[in-house]
């Protein structure tokens, strides 16, 4: 096809211009908040190590930046903020087999919030788990954590947890 093309004709060009330059109006509209929301929605989706690259690329070329996605991003440590509620949903809608490859290697601070919400010989039965499990390659562990980070999007999304802790402006009322 690329062989034979020839000019573009005239109306097609048009409508391209048009429709690009509707986009970029909206992109404006939106502001550079919604760009940095969107940056850490991808940022998000990338393994630790690529997120952290990025991050500080992205810090040198626009300082201040960095800082602003990191502060949106929503990691696998983060889910040990979930409250008591919104932990044990998580843990009924997990899979067994990727909450242990996802624990391997967690933070002590992380799996100690998963532990917290679990009966005594739960949590014991887990650490046997992981213990058994040996050495397992990053990949593995990052793709079980992704997998777990999305699934508590779609439980924050149906609005069957709620992530981080309560704040003054989200206090409960009696």
């Amino acid at each position: 096809r690329l062989l034979h093309l020839g000019e573009v004709h005239p109306a097609a060009m048009v409508g391209l211009e048009q429709h690009l330059g509707g986009r970029i109006r909206a992109l404006v509209r939106e502001g550079s908040a919604a760009g940095i929301e969107r940056i850490a929605r991808i940022f998000d989706r990338l393994d630790a190590r690529a997120g952290t690259l990025f991050l500080a690329a992205l810090e040198s070329a626009e300082p201040g930046t960095g800082d602003k996605v990191r502060s949106l991003m929503f990691t696998f440590d983060d889910l040990g903020t979930l409250d008591a509620a919104g932990m044990q949903t998580l843990l009924a809608a997990a899979d067994r087999a990727t909450l242990v490859i996802g624990l391997k290697g967690a933070k002590e601070t992380t799996s100690a919030a998963f532990f917290a919400n679990m009966t005594q010989r739960a949590g014991d039965l887990l650490r046997e788990e992981i213990a058994a499990l040996g050495p397992i390659r990053r990949s593995e562990v990052d793709a079980a954590r992704a997998e777990l980070v999305g699934l508590a999007r779609q439980l924050i999304g149906r609005g069957e947890i709620h992530a981080g802790s309560a704040s003054d402006e989200d206090e409960l009322v009696e």
